[in-house]
């Protein structure tokens, strides 16, 4: 029973009741879904590879070299091709210390993602991943990637 069928049963068929009933029709939104708030949130968000291109930089990130889109079989020539690209490697002294990885939501269990993930387990480099369509603010991103360098 929606709300204003409840609304109804209460108050009555009365004049007075169907006056109320239109007053507060006209107050209550529409029922919204869950997808069309998402949607609404996310839509003006900066969110993909060339959002955090403007702060993951070596002047924000000191003493590390930072490589963008490396493809895994750089890593490893054996991975497959349609690997997942690493998004952003950081490197100290010349040696991979960090993989950001900036994915898709519905991508970071798509084996294309796994393949990359695996690629990097075995070689023993650490990773983390942003999600695109979630609120990745610039200062929780650089605290973030900080807390894993």
């Amino acid at each position: 029973m929606g709300i204003l069928s409840k609304l109804k049963s209460i108050l009555g068929s009365s004049d007075a009741a169907e006056i109320a009933v239109k007053e507060v029709a006209e107050e209550v939104p529409e029922a919204v879904t869950e997808k069309e708030v998402y949607e609404e949130y996310t839509n003006d968000l900066p969110t993909g590879v060339e959002y955090f291109a403007e702060f993951v930089t070596e002047e924000n990130f000191p003493g590390y070299t930072i490589t963008a889109n490396v493809h895994p079989q750089t890593i490893d020539p054996e991975a497959h091709p349609a690997c997942f690209p690493v998004s952003f490697m950081f490197s100290k002294d010349s040696k991979a210390v960090l993989a950001v990885i900036v994915i898709g939501i519905n991508q970071r269990r798509a084996m294309i993602a796994k393949g990359t993930y695996k690629v990097l387990d075995d070689n023993g480099i650490p990773y983390i991943c942003f999600y695109k369509g979630m609120k990745n603010e610039k200062e929780y991103a650089i605290g973030r990637i900080n807390e894993n360098l």
